[in-house]
């Protein structure tokens, strides 16, 4: 049962799909304060991340990044746009307190941005309501995936394979960001085990 649900998150992990829409390219101010737009990036592979502060599975998903940059150098580029306000995001940024650490605002191919607005919006415009979504963008500005895991996404992208390290960091954040379900089941299958085996020590007393 653990490898058949092992093999399905790594299987919906990375949807390899051409999507068939034109990109919006509204200008976003990044960390170093100049201005990007998705397709400033052509002639390197993009994975845009869209999450926010108190989204666990954004922050596990992120923990990764640092990872990726480290493997991939140059020919990665990561876009993590949020809809929290500039100035939350300018604070966490500047403070990085933990558990937000790994964040390297000093990385140029790491680039950080607020979409916190209502007109020229890359959430609205592209119908974001789950997080954290991702888009994979070849270099030549085409996108080549809507993944459920942007880290297994680019890793896949460019070796053909997810490593083994990325894998089992992404199945355990699915397990553990599923805690609040499985803990509760678990409680409730143990009381019922407690009341059948009470009904057994009845019947035969």
């Amino acid at each position: 049962m653990i490898f058949l649900g092992a093999a399905y998150y790594l299987l919906i992990a990375y949807n390899n799909i051409e999507v068939d829409r034109e990109l919006p390219q509204h200008p976003m101010l990044n960390q170093f304060r100049t201005i990007d737009r998705i397709n400033s990036f052509r002639g390197k592979v993009v994975l845009v991340d869209f999450w926010f502060q108190s989204c666990e599975p954004c922050l596990a998903e992120m923990k990764q990044f640092p990872y990726l940059l480290e493997k991939y150098g140059d020919q990665l580029q990561i876009m993590s746009i949020g809809i929290d306000p500039p100035a939350m995001t300018k604070q966490l940024l500047q403070e990085k307190k933990a558990p937000w650490t790994f964040i390297q605002d000093d990385n140029p191919q790491w680039t950080f941005y607020s979409d916190n607005r209502r007109f020229k919006s890359y959430v609205r415009d592209l119908e974001i309501t789950t997080y954290p979504s991702y888009l994979l963008i070849d270099p030549d500005g085409k996108i080549i995936g809507t993944p459920k895991s942007g880290a297994l996404a680019v890793d896949i992208h460019f070796q053909g394979y997810p490593s083994i390290q990325l894998a089992g960091n992404y199945l355990w954040a699915k397990f553990w960001t599923l805690r609040r379900a499985w803990i509760p089941l678990l409680i409730v299958l143990g009381l019922w085990e407690i009341v059948k085996y009470r009904k057994r020590v009845s019947s035969h007393s």
